[in-house]
């Protein structure tokens, strides 16, 4: 699981409208969305946790948990 360093709250109505842009399969389920995305199962938590499934390397999920933070950044709300 990648957890980001600084402490956020997603809106999951928009994380699952932008994941729609960028994934297939996407759906929420309570707090947490899923979807496939660059060929791997992902599930974005409303805390910002991504998780990766399968993910092999630890520096490629921080990456990719970088790169879906930063396309998910209209999503955040203010605490």
């Amino acid at each position: 699981m990648m957890i980001p360093r600084e402490d956020i709250l997603l809106d999951m109505d928009k994380v699952v409208n932008l994941l729609s842009q960028m994934a297939d399969d996407v759906r929420r389920d309570g707090l947490m969305a899923l979807c496939v995305w660059k060929e791997m199962e992902m599930t974005v938590y409303e805390q910002g946790k991504i998780m990766f499934f399968p993910l092999q390397e630890r520096s490629q999920g921080i990456t990719l948990a970088t790169d879906v933070l930063e396309a998910l950044s209209t999503a955040k709300l203010e605490r």
